[in-house]
């Protein structure tokens, strides 16, 4: 027998071994995250016997993996934002109704998460162009210590003597949907911010990826809580941060499926396993 022939030939078939076996394993993970056209028709079948419409393409058919997001509060005594005002951390421990700082020109009112801050800039920041006033005053809000590397900005207003944005917290693809606030700037300099801003953490140093429950297990508790003819306009994966109204340095957000009705009535549910 030919020993170097037949070793050669155990080797390859090793290797055929293990490459299928990758294979099926890569196989078994996407099948894992992809929803089945079949199973998107049955569920829109169920879906109308109970008043809900939806069309197939509305729904996802892949199911990501996501990882819990640590955010941090813009009114922490240490980021640059609360530094203009030198403000003391046992003044935020005990915020009532609110809490009122100036610094010359500068105020904010702070109510728990939510603040009203205010100052008088620079007019040459002011651009009636909507895009030309953002590269301006995105670099400014940057330096007060807002983190907008992957916000998602809304115009509201566009004119001559003024411009407002909404901005939207976002990580990783997905916006933090109740993390924003809206920014007003006069043609005077006249700065107005207001909501609520959370930054977050270093997300790849934090949670590893995990696979969520697919939009499936949310359409199906959704049925189950609604009793009126409903058409859904859109459904999408987003973070979400369970409790706001309550001051706290830190926050951990969750992935939910946000599903929107064709009057623009929203709904989330936990996507979380």
């Amino acid at each position: 027998m030919n020993w170097s022939k037949s070793k050669t030939i155990f080797i390859l078939l090793f290797i055929l071994i293990d490459l299928s076996l990758l294979g099926y394993l890569v196989y078994s993970k996407v099948a894992d995250q992809w929803i089945s056209q079949s199973t998107i028709e049955e569920l829109c079948t169920y879906l109308e016997k109970r008043q809900i419409h939806v069309e197939s393409g509305t729904i996802p058919q892949w199911t990501p993996k996501v990882r819990n997001l640590e955010l941090i509060n813009i009114l922490d005594v240490e980021n640059t934002f609360l530094k203009q005002f030198e403000t003391e951390s046992s003044e935020l421990d005990h915020i009532g109704n609110e809490l009122e700082l100036r610094n010359g020109q500068k105020s904010i009112v702070i109510s728990e998460n939510y603040f009203h801050y205010q100052d008088l800039i620079e007019p040459g920041y002011f651009d009636s162009s909507s895009g030309s006033a953002w590269k301006k005053l995105k670099p400014y809000l940057t330096e007060l210590g807002f983190d907008l590397q992957n916000a998602a900005v809304e115009m509201l207003e566009e004119g001559m003597q003024q411009v407002a944005y909404r901005i939207v917290q976002a990580a990783e693809g997905m916006t933090v949907d109740d993390i924003s606030i809206r920014v007003t700037l006069t043609a005077a300099g006249e700065l107005d911010i207001q909501g609520i801003w959370l930054n977050p953490l270093d997300t790849e140093s934090g949670y590893r990826k995990v696979l969520v429950h697919p939009v499936t297990s949310a359409l199906i508790e959704f049925s189950r809580e609604t009793d009126q003819q409903t058409t859904i306009a859109d459904i999408s994966i987003h973070y979400r941060v369970d409790e706001t109204k309550t001051y706290h340095k830190s926050f951990t957000a969750v992935a939910v499926w946000r599903i929107t009705a064709s009057d623009g009535t929203q709904y989330y549910y936990n996507a979380w396993i």
